[in-house]
Formats: structure tokens, C-alpha cells, sequence
């Protein structure tokens, strides 16, 4: 299946899902400029202590560990200019997302750039100026790439952005740091490089350390709690002069966004520069354009924030009570039960039941039980199964489509809602890679929250239009006995040598296939980079008798090699071949509307009879009868063993494949010294025309001294084989007419040979003569004719 194929596949997956995960998938890290709520304002109980750095020879070695903190951030805050560049990843509940942010300060302007990039993309860029700070959003490719908006930016005050983002970008930290602040006592250590390394804790409770920096947390995590910080480490890097080299930080915190609280662990390293420090230029243009733009008024207050779209969905979701879902497509139709529980994202619990046999659970692990087929799998055995797969290999990253969650967030920020009373009704377009998702939701408003009547959704862009819709049910979803489910991390040995194998792009393997009295032996080794070659030596062996050649597929074209004899046929030619011959070659595309109507009605519990994870080994019966009537059940055995091996059996089919694993030989061909059977074209449409009339006229001629022998005969084998031959025998002057007949049945005798001589009729059957007295008794006839 091409990848265009799966990834369609993949999409349809997420299109299903969409009512249900989406919500998940975005919360976390749902970036906003504007929080849900307020931090009261005031002044701080603590302030950052600044101490003008000493420039009387001394290092950081001859003084308080207090003092060297308060030199080093000085030092900062007193630059004329500097850059710093952050890089970073965050590790929330259902997202891990890498961070850039880029600070230029030169005077009394700065440039701040914050970019996230991950299950999520977004970013904004704020402009410094002297009288009031610039704001504008950007589109993220990733990390390294932003394209940034160009219409016109939000302008605040100096006081309105203190009041959004708590600090000044001139600062050297967010946090405020000071003896008061400090955990426990600061730790010193000299470098070998002659730098000094200041590691320290801070204090985390909102009074202290993270005072103004939780400003900038609750303005990006749109959090409806102020955040309350529960670690924070950081350590810094100087110079013998004080200068900060760069800062780490490790904080943890806690933040609750749509009513689900989630637990968000960053890391963070920062590098700071002071020299060849400038504004990008572009940027730098566009802000000067809006230098006119007048800030909000500080005494202006925020108006009320309303509830988004995605605010209603998942506080709508957030229960554990299940919800009947429904999918049709065309005459397929699925139903089961779907339950999701969001309130902790540490402990988020999905479970699902469609058809009544497939199972499927996300909590602490996730669970699968289709048919016989019961697995589980962490999130990091699948990490690492896929990694095993696919992270060796160039377009890896291409393997699976991504989920734009900002443009997602965006379709639904578009959505028309109307109100009637306590009830909404929300309709959005969503767009998920070459998707259209038409969803609509009725919801119903209560005092604080917010519960789902019913949803639908239409889902375009795969073929077929697919309908899927929720509602509240009273049913419940069954606990699940989680003893019998097999662990898919013993599948590594698997995941590793199919890795191994993408990786190189070359692989050998031992063949042997058989089917009643007919078995194929063969020695293949594939190449299967872009343009994909095969050789085989083939052992071809039916009742006693073999035939050996070798066989190679390269360059669209089939080359045989037997003894001496080396002969190939383009793939053009053979379709051409075959055509004329009436048979067209199968399609290799699939239909994709076909393809999801058939896995919609398969009875997995039919499909799937078996699934065992062993170790180092793999067992599975499919019954097929679903799929090709009286196909019978497929049975396949893997396993480790000097590479990977499979046993394979269907019906009276059987495969074994050992020493499957990658190697490093080239395959190359010398296509010169192939005779090319697309020439005699001529000759297979007489072939053809034999085959397709079930008979043949050959013409006979021959002489031997003074005998001479010419005629015809007919060759016909439409039921049975049968032979005619007329013939004029002729010696000297003396000529026989003469007619013989091979038979496969005449008169109620099989196999008859009949000879026609004037009016003489001779019948010669093998069980009424031997074959010495008939060819004697045959040639007597004829010789005594002619006499």
C-alpha cells in the first residue's frame, strides 16, 4: 500500500476520533495571549538583588556565593546589549513540545521571540519599544521555520504587558531571586574551562520566586488557576567577570486549562551573547510601521472573557459516564459505546466498545482486544517500537501525517454558535491534512459548566463521506479483565530486524514454497531503495523432476538465466503479452472507499482467531473465509532465528521464509547479454492464435535417398489431444497416399493409433500389440503397396 494510501488510512483514524481526542490532544499547551483569569495586583513581598559588579581584580572565588548571584544579574540588567536564545522542551500530560525563545535588548528596545513546536504550533513575537510594546502572532512549520502574521499588531502599555507577562525583557531572569528566595544554600563549583557554575533551588510558592513569572505561564497556558509552581532548579554559568554564560532551569508546574489541571515539566537552557547583537531587520520594518499605534489605555479594563468552543467541548466530554457513538459509511455501519474522563491528565481514561468485540482502553497503558488478538502497549513501548522501525531512516519524519492542533484550535475559534435559552448550537469546519470535518454539537449550559446533548460529524476528503455521531447513553462500558493481554514490547526483536532491513534497503532470504506436489526453492536477495531489484536461484521440483534457473527483476524488466540460455522480457512486453492473450495484469491501487467499507462489517472475532506474543516469537491465525469464500484460515509463525523466519500456511499452501535479514550486496545486471524476447513479438501472435483456436496446421515435407514424404497435419487439443496426418509417400515413381490417426479415444479405446491406407483401416492400441510387431506390421503394408 503506498504511503499516500496509509496515510489517508491514518486520517480516517484521527476523523473518528476527532470528537473524542482532539480536546486531549490540545489542552496542555492551548496558547492564548489573554488568561482566564486574573492575579490580583500588587507589589511583590521580594525583589531580585542587583549589586554593581566589583572591578577591582577579584573573582567570583573571593566572594559571598549571595553576592557573586546579585554581580552576575547586575551585570545583565546594566548591559547596554545582549541576545540570549532558549532551547527547551516541555513534558506535559498528553504533549511534549519544543521551545525556541529569542531575546534581543539593545538600549532601551527590545525583541522577544517565543515559538513552541510539537503537538501544538504557535508563536508570537513582542516588540519593546519606548513608549509601549508591540504584539504578533506567527505560523509554525517548526522551531527553525515561523512565518510571522503581517496585519496589524496588539499594542499595550508598558504597564498593560507588565500586567500580562509580570517581567521586563531586560531582567536576566523572570524569576526573582534573592537570600530570601533561595532554597537551602547556593553551591559554587569552579569549571576546568575557568568558568563557575552557581547551582541553586528556588523558593516555588507564588509569594516568592515565581511571583511575576506566573504572569507569563497563566498569559500561555490560558490556565483558569493561577499556576502554582512545584520545583524549581537552576543553575548558572559566569565568567571570572561575572558574565552570565548561559542559565538552565528545570520548573515544574501545575496549571488547569478548559477545568482539566495538568502537570507541566520544562527544561530549559540559555545561552547568552553580547556582542554583534542587532534586531532582524524584516521584523524590526514591520514594527516601525505601527509606531503611530496607540496602546490601550492603562486604566482600561480586559473585558469579560467568554468560553471558547474548545472550553465547551472538553468541559462537555469530562465524565466518565459513556457515550453511544455511531459510524456509517454507505451500507457499513459500527456502534458501540465510547467514555473519557479528562479531570486528571495525569490519569486520563478512555475506553471504547464498538460492534461489541473490539475493545479499546487508554489509562495506564493502552488496550487493544479485537478478536483473539488482546494486547497492550506504554506510550514509550510504542515509542520505542516505532523507533526501532523508523529512526534510522531519512523520511521517518514523513512517515505519519501531523495533526495541525493550532489550525484545529483556529477552525473552532471560527464556529458559529447560536444561543436558545441554556442550549447551544455549534457548528465549525474543521481541516485535518486533506480533510474536511463538518462537526456540529448541541450543548447544554449550565450554572458552572457545560453537558453534551449530542454531536455529529461528516467526514470529507477520503472518498465516500463518512458520518459519525455521539450522544449521552445510559449504558456503561464493562470493566475488562487486563490479565490475558500480551505485552507488545516482546515484539522488539521484531520491530528491531524490520528496522534493520528499512534501514539498509537490502535483504537476503531462503525461500521454500509448496502446494500439493509442486515446491519452489529459492535464494532471494532484494534491494529495495527507489528503484527496487530482485534475484532469485530458483529450484522449481514436481513429482521427482526439477528445473533450476535464476531470476531477476530490475529496471521493469524480468531477466532469466538458465545454463547458457539468458533471455529477458520487459514488463511492458508482458502486459502486452498478456493482453493479447486476454488476461490483464492485477491493479496494484487500492480503493480506499473499499477498503474502509470492508474493515467497517469484518467480524474481527472471526478475522482474528489467534494472536500469541511469545518470546522472540510470533503466532497468528486469520480465518479468511470473510475476505475470498472457502479461503480458509492463514496461519503465520515468526520468530528470531539467525534472522527473522516465518512459516506460513493456507490450505494446501505453504510458505517458509529463514535467515531473513539485511545485507550489503549490490544486485547488477549486464543487460547486454540478454537476447530480448520483445523481438519476436511476431511469433507470440501465433502462439496466442494457437492458444486462443485450440488447434494447430503444420505442413510436413521430407525426403530420405529416394523415399519422399509431404502432407499435412492437424494438431488439435480443445477436451483431449488428438492428431491428424495426411500423407504422400512416394518412392521413385510409386506413390501411397496414407492417413494416421493419433487418438485419445476411439471406439471405446483409448490412446488408438490409426492408420487409413486405401481401403485398409488398422487399429494399434498398446494393450493389443507391441510396439515392435506394429511398427513392423505397419511397414510391411506400406512396402507391399508400393511393390
Amino acid at each position: 500500500m503506498s504511503l499516500s494510501k496509509r496515510k489517508k488510512i491514518f486520517m480516517l483514524v484521527c476523523a473518528i476520533l476527532t470528537l473524542i481526542i482532539v480536546p486531549v490532544s490540545i489542552i496542555m499547551v492551548a496558547g492564548q495571549n489573554k488568561a482566564s483569569v486574573d492575579i490580583e495586583a500588587g507589589d511583590a513581598k521580594f525583589e531580585t538583588t542587583l549589586k554593581e559588579t566589583p572591578k577591582d581584580g577579584t573573582t567570583p572565588l573571593d566572594h559571598d556565593i549571595y553576592d557573586n548571584i546579585a554581580y552576575a544579574l547586575w551585570l545583565v540588567e546594566n548591559a547596554e546589549e545582549f541576545k540570549t536564545t532558549t532551547t527547551g522542551v516541555s513534558h506535559a500530560s498528553v504533549a511534549t513540545q519544543q521551545i525556541l525563545n529569542e531575546r534581543v535588548v539593545k538600549g532601551k528596545k527590545a525583541m522577544i521571540n517565543t515559538i513552541t513546536s510539537g503537538l501544538i504550533k504557535q508563536a508570537n513575537q513582542k516588540f519593546w519599544d519606548e513608549d509601549k510594546v508591540l504584539i504578533r502572532d506567527g505560523s509554525v512549520k517548526s522551531t527553525a521555520n515561523v512565518s510571522w502574521n503581517t496585519d496589524t499588531p496588539e499594542a499595550l502599555s508598558h504597564k498593560g504587558y507588565l500586567k500580562r507577562y509580570g517581567w521586563k525583557p531586560f531582567q536576566a531572569s523572570a524569576y526573582i531571586i534573592s537570600k530570601d528566595t533561595i532554597l537551602n544554600t547556593p553551591v559554587l563549583n569552579q569549571n576546568p574551562d575557568g568558568s563557575f557554575t552557581i547551582s541553586m533551588e528556588l523558593n516555588p510558592d507564588g509569594e516568592y520566586a515565581p511571583f511575576y513569572y506566573k504572569r507569563e505561564v497563566l498569559a500561555n497556558s490560558g490556565s483558569s488557576i493561577v499556576p502554582r509552581f512545584q520545583e524549581i532548579k537552576m543553575s548558572i554559568n559566569i565568567n571570572s567577570g561575572w558574565q552570565i554564560q548561559y542559565i538552565d532551569v528545570l520548573e515544574v508546574y501545575e496549571v488547569k486549562t478548559m477545568g482539566i489541571q495538568a502537570t507541566s515539566k520544562t527544561e530549559n537552557h540559555e545561552v547568552f551573547e553580547y556582542s554583534n547583537v542587532e534586531f532582524d531587520g524584516q521584523s524590526l520594518s514591520y514594527f516601525d510601521s505601527y509606531k503611530d499605534l496607540k496602546p490601550k489605555d492603562d486604566g482600561e479594563e480586559d473585558a469579560p472573557k467568554k468560553d471558547d468552543v474548545l472550553t465547551m467541548l472538553t468541559t462537555a466530554l469530562q465524565n466518565e459516564k459513556a457515550l453511544d457513538l455511531n459510524i456509517t459509511m454507505n451500507e457499513a455501519i459500527v456502534t458501540g459505546l465510547v467514555s473519557i474522563d479528562l479531570h486528571d491528565l495525569e490519569n486520563i481514561v478512555f475506553k471504547g466498545l464498538l460492534n461489541e468485540n473490539i475493545y479499546i482502553e487508554y489509562s495506564d497503558a493502552l488496550y487493544l482486544s479485537l478478536g483473539g488478538l488482546k494486547a497492550k502497549a506504554s506510550v514509550e513501548t510504542l515509542n520505542s517500537l516505532l523507533e526501532k522501525l523508523l529512526n534510522n531512516t531519512p523520511d521517518s519524519t514523513k512517515a505519519a501525517p501531523q495533526i495541525d492542533a493550532g489550525a484545529i484550535m483556529d477552525d473552532l475559534n471560527n464556529a458559529t454558535i447560536v444561543e436558545d435559552g441554556n442550549k447551544l448550537n455549534i457548528k465549525a469546519l474543521l481541516h485535518i491534512d486533506t480533510m474536511e470535518i463538518e462537526l456540529a454539537l448541541d450543548i447544554l449550559k449550565t450554572t458552572d459548566s457545560y453537558k453534551l446533548l449530542n454531536g455529529s460529524a461528516r467526514v470529507m476528503g477520503l472518498g465516500d463521506d463518512i458520518n459519525v455521531s455521539i450522544k449521552p447513553s445510559l449504558e456503561l462500558i464493562p470493566d475488562v479483565n487486563k490479565e490475558g493481554f500480551m505485552d507488545l514490547k516482546n515484539l522488539d526483536f521484531l520491530a528491531e530486524s524490520i528496522g534493520e532491513i528499512i534501514k539498509n534497503k537490502k535483504l537476503s532470504a531462503n525461500l521454500t514454497l509448496g502446494y500439493n506436489d509442486f515446491v519452489v526453492n529459492a535464494l532471494i536477495n532484494a534491494s529495495l531503495d527507489k528503484n527496487m531489484r530482485l534475484e532469485a536461484e530458483l529450484e522449481l521440483l514436481y513429482k521427482g523432476m526439477s528445473v533450476d534457473f535464476n531470476l531477476k527483476l530490475a529496471d521493469n524488466a524480468l531477466f532469466i538465466e538458465k545454463g547458457n540460455l539468458k533471455l529477458m522480457l520487459s514488463l511492458t512486453d508482458l502486459e502486452k503479452l498478456l493482453a493479447k492473450m486476454g488476461i490483464e495484469m492485477p491493479s496494484m491501487s487500492l480503493d480506499l472507499n473499499n477498503i474502509i467499507e470492508v474493515i467497517l462489517k469484518l467480524d474481527f472475532d472471526e478475522l482474528i482467531k489467534e494472536f500469541n506474543i511469545g518470546e522472540e516469537s510470533l503466532d497468528i491465525k486469520l480465518g479468511l473465509n470473510q475476505l475470498i469464500k472457502d479461503l480458509g484460515d492463514l496461519i503465520i509463525a515468526v520468530k528470531n532465528d539467525n534472522g527473522l523466519s516465518a512459516d506460513i500456511i493456507l490450505g494446501g499452501l505453504k510458505a517458509s521464509i529463514t535467515n531473513l535479514k539485511p545485507i550489503a550486496k549490490d544486485i547488477t545486471i549486464n543487460k547486454e547479454e540478454y537476447q530480448n524476447l520483445g523481438y519476436l513479438d511476431f511469433l507470440f501472435d501465433d502462439v496466442i492464435s494457437i492458444v486462443k483456436d485450440k488447434g494447430v496446421e503444420v505442413a510436413l515435407s521430407g525426403s530420405y535417398q529416394n523415399i519422399a514424404i509431404d502432407g499435412t497435419a492437424y494438431v488439435v487439443f480443445r477436451n483431449k489431444l488428438d492428431i491428424r496426418a495426411d500423407l504422400n509417400i512416394s518412392v521413385d515413381n510409386n506413390a501411397l497416399a496414407v492417413t494416421v490417426y493419433l487418438l485419445s479415444e476411439y471406439n471405446g479405446l483409448s490412446n488408438v493409433l490409426l492408420i487409413s491406407l486405401s481401403s485398409i483401416e488398422i487399429n494399434i492400441t498398446p494393450s493389443s500389440v507391441n510396439k515392435s510387431f506394429a511398427i513392423f506390421n505397419l511397414g510391411y503394408i506400406i512396402f507391399s503397396h508400393l511393390a
